[in-house]
């Protein structure tokens, strides 16, 4: 079994990830997490560069439409 952590987040964000869950295909609040920070990070390990894009600053403005940031 992998190990896991608890993190903390603010009471607004936890609000709006609990919204977004019930929306969504996801059993639980850590898939959906796990899928989110996943997504992250295989854009930003394949931007390359600022020519790549600028899918950080397209990926941030989406999570912030969705309520992410």
């Amino acid at each position: 079994m992998d190990k896991q952590i608890t993190i903390r987040i603010p009471q607004p964000l936890a609000e709006n990830l609990e919204k977004e869950l019930k929306q969504s295909p996801f059993a639980n609040l850590d898939e959906l997490l796990t899928v989110i920070i996943q997504y992250y990070f295989e854009h930003k390990n394949s931007d390359s560069g600022p020519q790549g894009g600028g899918s950080d600053e397209a990926l941030r403005k989406r999570l912030e439409g969705l309520g992410y940031l």
